[in-house]
């Protein structure tokens, strides 16, 4: 998923939730890259640890440190052949 901003924001975090409905469609991991242009990203943030956030969503958090950028590329990872993203929050500084 690539995600537009529509200008450049001095980014501060970035949650990702992702839904699953057993242990065979559990998220494992996140990556997020981001770009001024959409052509050239570079790694802003890897992780491997969800949260729970109620019976059916997990959640993970990444912290940036003021990272200037308009698009963000998020990646998520599962033992599965699939992913459901139900919500992506972007912070600004």
């Amino acid at each position: 998923i690539v995600v537009d901003l529509g200008k450049e924001y001095n980014l501060s975090k970035v949650n990702i939730v992702a839904f699953r409905n057993n242990d065979a469609y559990n998220p494992s991991f996140f990556d997020i890259s981001v770009s001024s242009d959409n052509v050239k990203f570079i790694d802003a943030a890897k992780g491997t640890t969800w949260e729970k956030k109620g019976h059916y969503q997990r959640i993970a958090k990444a912290n940036l440190t003021n990272i200037k950028c308009r698009y963000v590329k998020i990646k998520v990872g599962t033992s599965s052949t699939w992913i459901n993203i139900s919500e992506i929050e972007i912070f600004d500084k």
